[in-house]
């Protein structure tokens, strides 16, 4: 007994030795890297805080003051925080990778979003001083969940829309003219200088393209229509163009960015975020429903409490997952991509009249009750 408890003493002094130890060399990576921000050694930040090298629209810190050095160890996630003890509330998280090498894996304050970014990131109620910079980075970066929600149907291409064209081909001799109704589907005016319209013509019965135009913006107020003519210079034979062609559309912004799009066009009201959290919640709430949902599909008929919380591409995975469990392989890639990441489906056929062949009773009835409750939602 003695023995045993001796042993254990010896090794919750070893544990507190080497927890002393880390926070110790948690201490000198802190010291470091302020050191390398303030004389701007890029190549030390980036040794000591690999993830630095991806962070875009954000910039770092002129300065780290190094009041004083706190250091607090988080065994859950087994990681390192220091803290400057400093005004800005500057702090780094480190972390042992497995080969026993500590490295910074983020910082608090220390990197600070660009001015157009940063004012996106208020206008949208995202709590920028709660976030660490990673964590903010990662929000307000081009192509995430938040931006790609809150632009999806606010940018300039989203906001203006085509209501008719029509060729004169009569009034000038040598190149017919093309009139196009541009209207603004939002609240504020459009500036005809933040965009241009790209024009394609093509032959009605070949889809070849014959001709690109561009035509320059014009001021459009909200929900106003104006016209835009545009010589159709370029054509080798006109014949009877309003009948032989047919027309597409493309708005391109003026070298707007989609942070200055969104703040100058979007119709923002300060909840984006909280509505970013509050989907992201649902989906993982779908996430975990439909996991237990598809273990059910062929054994017991579904009811409506089993689908009304559902989202509809939930409901969509749902009911093809009944075609999953048979092998069918899928032409749409966002389902092909879901079932290939489960570990029990394998893709045997494009053939849907044999896959719907092999579905039992209990398959059958689900496939089409899913379909009906989409049709009705």
């Amino acid at each position: 007994m003695r023995l045993k408890i001796i042993l254990l003493t010896i090794s919750a002094v070893l544990v507190l030795s080497s927890c002393d130890e880390n926070k110790s060399k948690a201490k000198d990576i802190a010291k470091q890297f302020a050191n390398a921000v303030n004389a701007h050694d890029k190549a030390t930040i980036i040794e000591l805080f690999p993830d630095s090298k991806d962070m875009p629209n954000m910039s770092l810190a002129n300065n780290i003051d190094v009041k004083s050095l706190e250091v607090q160890y988080t065994d859950s996630l087994k990681y390192y925080e220091v803290f400057y003890g400093n005004e800005q509330k500057q702090s780094i998280v480190i972390r042992e990778d497995s080969l026993g090498v500590f490295r910074i894996i983020d910082t608090q304050h220390i990197y600070s979003l660009d001015s157009v970014v940063y004012e996106l990131a208020l206008k949208t109620g995202v709590p920028i001083n709660k976030l660490s910079d990673i964590h903010l980075c990662d929000l307000m970066r081009e192509g995430s969940g938040l931006i790609n929600g809150i632009s999806s149907t606010q940018t300039l291409d989203d906001l203006l829309s085509v209501e008719g064209y029509s060729f004169d081909c009569e009034r000038y001799d040598i190149y017919p003219t093309l009139y196009t109704i541009i209207k603004n589907n939002s609240k504020t005016t459009i500036k005809g200088e933040d965009y241009k319209i790209e024009i394609f013509l093509y032959y009605q019965h070949t889809n070849i393209n014959y001709l690109t135009l561009v035509a320059e913006g014009k001021d459009i107020g909200p929900s106003n229509r104006e016209r835009i003519q545009i010589l159709c210079d370029g054509i080798g034979d006109t014949g009877d163009i309003s009948y032989n062609t047919y027309v597409k559309y493309r708005f391109v912004n003026n070298n707007m960015s989609i942070y200055e799009q969104l703040l100058k066009y979007g119709n923002l009201n300060g909840g984006e975020y909280n509505f970013y959290l509050e989907i992201n919640e649902k989906i993982d709430d779908n996430e975990k429903k439909i996991d237990e949902m598809i273990k059910l599909v062929s054994k017991q008929k579904l009811t409506n409490d089993d689908l009304k919380n559902l989202m509809p591409m939930y409901l969509r995975l749902l009911r093809n997952s009944i075609y999953a469990k048979h092998g069918y392989i899928f032409g749409d890639k966002t389902i092909a991509n879901y079932f290939e990441e489960k570990s029990w489906y394998k893709g045997i056929t494009t053939d849907m009249n044999k896959v719907s062949a092999e579905f039992n009773e209990m398959e059958k009835y689900n496939v089409k009750f899913i379909k009906d409750f989409e049709k009705d939602k």
